[in-house]
């Protein structure tokens, strides 16, 4: 599961770019890519597992100091050497690659089988974002943050299920399977209900692969749909199912992790 998770989540920054993308090249295209942009706002909300709890607990926002850090480190880069040691130790680096990468390229989420019929449900949590996925009466996937809109409660807790609408635990808004807002008691005349549906996450569905996007402005998944719809479509994952899943909870960075997947040093050890 987790190996999968890892290769796929890559796959459309990689393809996209028509080159073969490790951890030091992604983790620094983002860096460069960000490191001069204005100071985002991250999006908040409650949270109810004890890892989502510590995630928005050790949550920090990024600096200019940050940037200015990363411009350092990357400037200081030897080509063709591994990357400073601090790219994997450094609070600052790991806030410049949540920003950089995390929240800006496309994301592997999950699987259409995993969504089998409308009212289906899938959660898909990065670092203290937490998005949702369900499949409409049209049997379209849509994507929004998994927040409510009132006093920003979790939505969606399980991981995954069905529902035929989707109401908050909180105060009982709820919401239709386009993420629009269909009840909110006691509120005034004047509250406009149109104006206050879930807030909407990028998301594209090719070959039995779901994508989102956390960006405000994705990057274009034209050529990355016509890449992956070709190396993915004889696989028929549309028919495929788990038979078994094993989680790993790893202690490192993630560029560590990514950097043993993707390289094959290792392959004939």
């Amino acid at each position: 599961s987790c190996t999968i998770m890892m290769q796929l989540s890559s796959l459309a920054p990689r393809l996209a770019r028509g080159r073969s993308v490790g951890a030091l090249a992604l983790s620094l295209a983002g860096v460069r890519r960000f490191a001069s942009q204005q100071p985002g706002i991250a999006y908040e909300g409650s949270c109810t597992s004890e890892l989502e709890k510590s995630a928005a607990r050790d949550y920090k926002p990024l600096t200019q100091a940050d940037r200015e850090y990363a411009r350092k480190l990357v400037g200081e880069r030897k080509p063709m050497h591994s990357l400073d040691v601090n790219f994997y130790t450094s609070e600052a680096i790991h806030r410049m690659d949540m920003e950089a990468i995390w929240r800006k390229d496309w994301l592997f989420a999950g699987y259409a089988f995993q969504l089998p019929a409308p009212g289906s449900f899938l959660t898909y949590n990065v670092y203290n974002d937490s998005v949702l996925l369900t499949k409409n009466k049209d049997g379209e996937i849509k994507a929004h943050h998994n927040v409510c809109r009132h006093r920003g409660s979790r939505l969606c807790g399980p991981e995954s299920g069905s529902s035929k609408q989707l109401v908050c635990p909180y105060h009982r808004w709820t919401y239709d399977l386009n993420g629009k807002l269909t009840s909110a008691r006691h509120m005034p005349e004047s509250f406009s209900k149109k104006d206050h549906g879930l807030l909407p996450v990028a998301c594209e569905e090719v070959a039995g692969l779901i994508f989102i996007n956390l960006s405000d402005n994705p990057p274009d998944f034209t050529e990355s749909r016509a890449k992956i719809a070709a190396q993915f479509k004889p696989h028929n994952f549309y028919k495929a199912k788990v038979a078994h899943r094993i989680d790993y909870e790893i202690d490192a960075n993630w560029k560590v992790v990514y950097e043993n997947n993707r390289e094959c040093f290792h392959c004939v050890a």
